[in-house]
């Protein structure tokens, strides 16, 4: 192979760029989206934000994509310790906004380091099995290290409070942890936890509103004007949209400011107003494909360290996207997490395209003897 074929250790003839134009796509859509979300609102700023980000955040998917492997991988452990440290440094320092300390100012921009965290924590765990491979199922001996670290991570985030990220982690967690094998004496004792640890949350970790939010999805109706205010509004915005929407500019929901949190949480509502059953399905099943090739490309690599990185980035972009447009549908509890490349956040923007930068580093090299 040529040396003009190479760049920084990345093969570019293996540069995927299909990944790529689908990032670029959904994020193009989402730029659409937020503009009607926002163009008549007080968070008509957000769009620009929104747009000066998304070009960062391709700039950051190029040099990502560049670098060599190894540098990721030897530097993941690093990564999660500045994390731990972090998280406990926004409890100390960290600006209080709408009763929850999340962010940390740097130059002032605000920060979200738990967001950034879900893909750090992806590779650390990626890293640990890399290192420690087991063939016949891992037993809690050997798995205690990853469990606490995200534990660790995960009551920081808590105590912000962001209840939805922290259980983020934790599914990402679990999603690695069956996909390295474990024994089955071990996921049973993990059942029967987490079923006694459900009522013990719901009484002394939950705090009043979040037991509102599960309350209300049960019943809506129960509060409508109360803690079933954004999930009723949300049904009315989906619904009125029907078959092909009220067309772009048109959804009457998001003009009006009946629907709260429109250009975060709320963000595929506005689509599904405006654009209808068919043009939210097309979003859906390009969100669909895109987790699909990051599943297929996990599938191919042969490297374990690439495999389970890889696997977890598929695991990030399914969680975000089947919590947040089940949230928006009245079927799971407002929990705070957004739609990649849709919803406003400059950290979860950036750690998107970070997750795909990632993705398209690791799956250009195929075989386990390529660094």
């Amino acid at each position: 192979m040529l040396k003009t074929d190479v760049v920084y250790g990345v093969k570019l003839h293996r540069f995927d760029w299909i990944l790529f134009a689908i990032t670029v796509l959904l994020c193009a859509a989402g730029l659409v989206n937020l503009y009607s979300a926002t163009y008549v609102s007080e968070f008509k700023g957000c769009f620009t934000n929104q747009l000066y980000t998304s070009i960062a955040g391709i700039v950051l998917t190029f040099v990502l994509a560049l670098l060599p492997t190894k540098y990721i991988k030897r530097s993941s452990y690093i990564l999660l310790s500045l994390l731990a440290i972090s998280l406990f440094l926004i409890l100390l320092v960290g600006p209080k906004i709408h009763n929850a300390r999340r962010w940390l100012a740097v130059a002032g921009v605000g920060l979200q380091p738990s967001e950034f965290g879900k893909i750090i924590l992806i590779l650390a765990i990626a890293r640990y099995f890399a290192d420690y491979p087991k063939m016949r199922g891992y037993q809690l001996k050997r798995l205690w290290l990853p469990i606490f670290a995200t534990i660790i991570c995960a009551a920081l985030i808590i105590l912000e409070p962001d209840l939805g990220t922290a259980g983020l982690y934790i599914l990402i967690l679990v999603a690695l942890l069956l996909l390295a094998g474990v024994k089955r004496r071990l996921l049973i004792a993990a059942i029967v936890i987490a079923l006694i640890a459900i009522p013990t949350a719901w009484k002394f970790v939950l705090e009043d509103y979040q037991r509102e939010r599960v309350l209300t999805l049960v019943d809506p109706e129960r509060d409508p004007l109360g803690s079933g205010y954004h999930i009723r509004q949300s049904i009315i915005a989906i619904g009125s949209g029907q078959a092909f929407g009220k067309s772009y500019l048109e959804g009457t929901q998001t003009k009006l400011q009946f629907l709260p949190e429109h250009h975060t949480d709320f963000i595929f509502a506005v689509l599904a107003e405006e654009w209808g059953f068919f043009g939210s399905l097309i979003i859906i099943l390009a969100f669909a494909y895109l987790i699909y090739r990051l599943f297929t490309l996990a599938t191919i690599v042969q490297d374990r360290y690439r495999r389970f990185a890889l696997a977890g980035i598929g695991f990030y972009f399914f969680f975000q996207v089947a919590i947040n447009i089940a949230m928006t549908l009245g079927i799971f509890p407002v929990v705070g997490i957004t739609l990649p490349f849709f919803s406003y956040g400059r950290s979860s923007l950036v750690t998107s395209f970070a997750a795909i930068g990632l993705a398209i580093n690791l799956a250009s090299k195929r075989y386990m003897f390529e660094d």
